[in-house]
């Protein structure tokens, strides 16, 4: 979901979890454990609106995830900002 963002399937991505997120950063965000999608998380950029929460993913083919305010201070939970990418390279494949 961030590929227009040089962020590719199988990359490792470094997060601070201290971090102050600033509108526009690039997140990992997650739903709590007590819901019932827990352990999905997403990477994409975030924005708060004044009634809900945009999940911008950086792939022009993939639609914004919105989240209502409420639903995000109960039920979602930021991870941390995203401070690299890390991607390994076989060069063994032939």
């Amino acid at each position: 979901s961030m590929i227009e963002d040089c962020i590719d399937d199988g990359d490792y991505v470094l997060i601070d979890s201290d971090a102050a997120i600033e509108p526009g950063d690039v997140i990992v965000a997650c739903k709590r454990v007590d819901s019932s999608e827990r352990g999905a998380a997403t990477l994409k950029r975030f924005f708060k609106e004044k009634s809900r929460i945009e999940l911008r993913p950086a792939n022009s083919t993939m639609q914004p995830i919105f989240v209502d305010a409420d639903e995000w201070q109960r039920d979602w939970l930021i991870q941390g900002k995203v401070k690299a990418v890390y991607r390994l390279f076989d060069h063994t494949r032939k």
